[in-house]
Parts: structure tokens; C-alpha cells; sequence
């Protein structure tokens, strides 16, 4: 089972937009060791790639597959957002939700997170 610490979860944040968002919830997962520091680039780079927006003010952000080496340990983290933030091409997210696992997560683990 995957437990979801205290330190993962932030709520009442404030993010001026959605690259500081994903950078607090990348530095909350670097800062409990779930992930190296520089795995914010890999989750940057999927936002270009694809919106990780799904719509009902979740967005679940998260790295490409070049950057999953740097998962460090499987977790789960939340920032949520009592003001709603968007620009321009942008969906509005109230919650920011990243779950991955490293690159030698067993099948059943995969599974578990699906």
C-alpha cells in the first residue's frame, strides 16, 4: 500500500502559475526523497509535450520517460489551491497531483498506482 505522509500534502498553497506549481510539487517530493531535484526539468518538459490538465481543477503532472531514472522511491503528493490559477491556453487546477515509480517498480506496484 502507498501511504500519502503529512509532508507530501500542502494545502492553502499559492502558486503565481503553473510552472511554480509544479515546482513546489517537485520540491516536495525532492525534499521527502522521492525524486532527484533535477526531475522538475523532466516534468517541464511534458507540460510542453502534453497538458497534464484533467479537467475538474485536477492536473496531474509529471516527468517524460527520460527523466523517470530520477524517481527515487514511489509517492504520492498534493498541492491543492484554494485560489485557482490559469493564463493563457491554460485550464484552471485547484489540485496538483503527482504519483510515479522508479524505474524497477514490480508489475504489482505499477498496478497498484494505476
Amino acid at each position: 500500500m502507498i501511504e500519502l505522509p503529512k509532508q507530501l500534502v500542502k494545502v492553502g498553497a499559492q502558486a503565481a502559475d503553473k510552472a511554480d506549481a509544479i515546482a513546489q510539487v517537485a520540491g516536495l517530493l525532492a525534499a521527502n526523497g522521492n525524486v532527484d531535484p533535477a526531475y522538475v526539468q523532466g516534468m517541464y518538459a511534458r507540460e510542453t509535450q502534453a497538458n497534464t490538465y484533467l479537467g475538474n481543477g485536477i492536473a496531474i503532472p509529471h516527468g517524460t520517460p527520460e527523466s523517470r531514472h530520477l524517481i527515487r522511491q514511489t509517492g504520492i503528493a498534493v498541492l491543492q489551491l484554494p485560489q485557482a490559477w490559469s493564463g493563457a491556453r491554460t485550464p484552471t487546477a485547484r489540485c496538483i497531483w503527482w504519483s510515479g515509480l522508479p524505474p524497477r517498480a514490480t508489475n504489482t506496484c505499477k498496478s497498484c498506482a494505476a
